[in-house]
């Protein structure tokens, strides 16, 4: 049995990955200088590629390690939205006044603890994560680049950049979420109140995001763990003062800034009730 193909098609295949690209972005709206920012991203991507078996590894960084966040946020919700917010349920507010330590001390202690938690809880996923990719997928293939798994990509990275890009996108979500998760304590005295505001921030979104405009769902992305690490696959952009900006670059830096910001507002609304 002869199986017949067009020998044109056997050749050339950089050059007509180009042209593919190019014509996704121009259907995709993205004309002008946004193409020429994403064209000039992806003329640092290494060639030739190299193949092996990919299956594993598009699991990894399509579904395992980006849904990493939004299981976290679950267990993270609960647990932080009572650390302020907890001192009226117990009704040991008054009491902390009496301490020698002062208000000051005791609030970044507790922000220090809900940092911490979130770090341990962090370290303890991905160490479980690390354990059984090692085991059942093994490390073959790790210098590929993930074009392989996604031939449009324009990210310059090999499966292992883009984990490492991956899990540091959910450890400074995590941490801009807990940062979100305590200054809704300190805003509120309900424990369930707090907890239901602080599943809204990343469940919320994520549940409305399709029926809103397309740029409001990428505003809603740079809310911590409401975005995607897998991002580092699509050719999106912000466009920030007149400057385009690949997605990447700010889901990875803007929700830890948020949720730093957050902090202090923290602090302050919580010594302001202890005062009351």
């Amino acid at each position: 049995m002869m199986n017949y193909v067009e020998l044109e098609k056997l050749t050339g295949f950089y050059e007509r990955r180009q042209n593919i690209i190019e014509d996704f972005l121009e259907n995709n709206g993205q004309n002008g200088d946004e193409k020429e920012y994403l064209l000039q991203i992806n003329a640092k991507v290494k060639e030739p590629f190299r193949y092996e078996w990919t299956e594993g590894w598009s699991n990894l960084l399509g579904s395992i390690v980006p849904d990493m966040g939004v299981v976290m946020a679950l267990f993270l919700a609960i647990v932080l939205s009572s650390l302020f917010a907890g001192e009226w349920y117990n009704n040991t507010s008054s009491l902390l006044l009496t301490t020698k330590n002062g208000w000051k001390k005791i609030a970044f202690a507790k922000i220090g603890v809900g940092l911490s938690f979130t770090a341990e809880f962090f370290a303890i996923l991905t160490a479980g994560n690390l354990v059984s990719q090692i085991f059942f997928l093994g490390t073959a293939g790790w210098d590929m680049p993930i074009q392989t798994i996604k031939l449009i990509a324009i990210a310059p990275m090999n499966m292992l950049q883009a984990e490492i890009y991956e899990y540091a996108f959910v450890f400074l979500g995590v941490i801009g979420f807990a940062g979100v998760v305590m200054f809704i304590s300190a805003k509120t005295r309900s424990n369930v109140l707090a907890l239901l505001f602080s599943l809204a921030v990343v469940y919320g979104p994520m549940m409305i995001a399709e029926y809103l405009p397309y740029g409001v769902q990428k505003a809603l992305d740079l809310i911590p763990l409401v975005g995607s690490g897998a991002d580092i696959f699509r050719t999106n952009t912000f466009c920030v003062f007149g400057k385009y900006v690949w997605s990447p670059y700010l889901l990875i830096a803007v929700p830890v800034l948020v949720g730093v910001l957050c902090l202090p507002f923290a602090v302050k609304s919580w010594s302001r009730r202890l005062r009351v």
